[in-house]
């Protein structure tokens, strides 16, 4: 999945970061111009007692039901957007019995 996310991004406009921190299981935060911000699950966001709306949580237990991953982005104040990727089974993948 971060493949595909690097693809997408690779062409996008780049910005500098600071104090880059990589979370474990949960996905990593840095600084852009001061403000702090995070991306990675929505655990991540919980531990940081970030304010999730009614309509993203919504929108992400929709993803999560159709079994796609959430991506969460948020500063440290309210979750900024989410995004969904699904991994699609490839024509080449073995059929289980």
């Amino acid at each position: 999945m971060a493949d595909a996310v690097v693809s997408h991004l690779k062409n996008q406009n780049t910005v500098s970061i600071t104090q880059f921190e990589s979370i474990t299981g949960k996905g990593a935060k840095a600084e852009i111009d001061g403000i702090t911000y995070f991306i990675g699950n929505k655990r991540l966001i919980q531990e940081n007692e970030i304010l999730i709306e009614n309509a993203v949580a919504q929108k992400a237990n929709q993803w999560g039901n159709e079994a796609k991953t959430v991506i969460w982005f948020a500063n440290t104040k309210k979750t900024i957007a989410i995004l969904a990727i699904a991994d699609q089974i490839k024509a080449t993948s073995k059929k289980g019995n």
